[in-house]
């Protein structure tokens, strides 16, 4: 467990206001309460250190007896000296709220929360995702901004799919998810950050993997699938795109906006995902189990990962779903038998004898 997810619940709420100790909140996108996973810690018994304000007076700044303070210079020497006694979150917490220059970083966009904002990661049509680093654990985030403007209802829909999923899911090769900010015109879902880019960008720039290397990805990837089931969550999306690289062998899924909730064997009738990944199924406009679309997809991202190429391919999406209806696929020669069973156990509830 990193610094981060050490530290309590916090959520920014639209007037900078910090709320703590494991705080639920309402949300504008669905009326509902939920809860926030924490990155921050609470102030304690900060009232346990304040100084009187008579003894306050005393202080070499307003020692001479030939002027009378202030009431701001009162008010200027109390800050001094209770911060000389806050801890460093209570400092942060403190400059938060009343340090002018957060304020001004905030409106320019430079930082939300206890959040500096960097550089670019990513765009989406909704959506861009910054580096950030929290000011106190100075460990790296990465934060998802959303225009609420711009947010339609299916958007919305998606978006709080997201959360919610994210909110319950807790393994290591699965994208944590640390805060959700929101002011008057924007949404910051803030998230463990992935510093080694995307399994696609690593296949498309250097080729395919070697087995053992995509064996390891795949172990890791059942790893986070079946915790993910055992909490009643399907994906529906599982992609290259959307797997990430923490670190050189260590893997995270992410991106839960097409997820949703299914008890064991509860039937589903939307289209979700990536035509390439998607399940024969999903083409029919059939009912469809959820946990078998995710092993489908598994089936693809493993084969994709030894072959540098797609099971299915076709010039449009027409042909592309009779390709996947007909089963009409086949796994190049180099691949190990193991391997090839591997894939094929992941097609198996659709299609097994139809491999040419």
């Amino acid at each position: 467990m990193n610094t981060i997810e050490n530290l309590t619940t916090t959520v920014v709420t639209s007037n900078s206001t910090i709320e703590t100790n494991n705080l639920s909140r309402r949300t504008s996108l669905n009326s509902t309460r939920h809860h926030i996973n924490s990155i921050s810690a609470p102030i304690q018994n900060s009232h346990k250190n304040k100084t009187n304000s008579s003894n306050m007076i005393m202080n070499d700044e307003f020692s001479s007896s030939n002027s009378i303070p202030s009431a701001a210079a009162v008010t200027v020497a109390f800050a001094k000296d209770k911060k000389k006694s806050l801890t460093a979150y209570e400092k942060l917490l403190y400059d938060s709220q009343h340090d002018m220059r957060f304020k001004a970083e905030e409106k320019a966009g430079r930082r939300i929360g206890f959040y500096r904002i960097r550089g670019d990661i990513g765009l989406g049509n909704f959506s861009r995702v910054k580096l950030g680093v929290h000011l106190l654990a100075k460990e790296k985030v990465a934060i998802k901004i959303l225009d609420k403007t711009k947010l339609d209802e299916r958007t919305q829909r998606l978006l709080l799919r997201e959360i919610t999923s994210m909110e319950h899911l807790h393994h290591p090769n699965i994208v944590r998810l640390y805060e959700v900010i929101e002011t008057p015109n924007e949404i910051y879902i803030v998230t463990e950050y992935a510093p080694g880019g995307e399994l696609y960008t690593r296949i498309s720039k250097a080729g395919k993997f070697v087995e053992d290397e995509a064996k390891s990805i795949f172990a890791q990837l059942t790893a986070a699938i079946d915790h993910m089931h055992s909490q009643g969550i399907i994906h529906r999306d599982i992609k290259s795109e959307n797997v990430f690289f923490a670190k050189e062998r260590l893997i995270k899924l992410g991106d839960f906006g097409f997820s949703t909730y299914s008890e064991k064997n509860q039937t589903l009738t939307t289209f979700c995902g990536s035509p390439p990944y998607a399940a024969p199924e999903l083409f029919r406009d059939e009912s469809y189990i959820g946990i078998y679309v995710d092993f489908w997809a598994m089936g693809i991202l493993l084969y994709f990962m030894v072959t540098g190429l797609m099971p299915f391919r076709a010039e449009n999406v027409g042909k592309l779903k009779k390709s996947i209806i007909d089963g009409h696929y086949s796994i190049p020669p180099h691949v190990s038998e193991e391997c090839q069973l591997l894939i094929r156990k992941n097609f198996k509830y659709f299609f097994f004898n139809n491999e040419k």
